[in-house]
């Protein structure tokens, strides 16, 4: 586990939790509010959901 994958946690959860994303986007040191926001969007992606499960090799 990588600092990365803590910041991506962190920022999945508060966006589950309609924090502002200026807020988060602030605090987890993204620069760039449009690229925070098409990653941890809480939009629902077969194609996303494929891609993470793909890398996963138990499930």
């Amino acid at each position: 586990m990588t600092f990365h994958d803590l910041r991506r946690t962190w920022a999945t959860a508060l966006a589950s939790e309609d924090v502002d994303p200026l807020l988060v986007c602030d605090r987890g040191g993204w620069n760039d509010l449009e690229t925070f926001l098409d990653h941890y969007r809480s939009t629902f992606s077969p194609e996303a959901q494929k891609r993470a499960c793909d890398g996963v090799d138990r499930l």
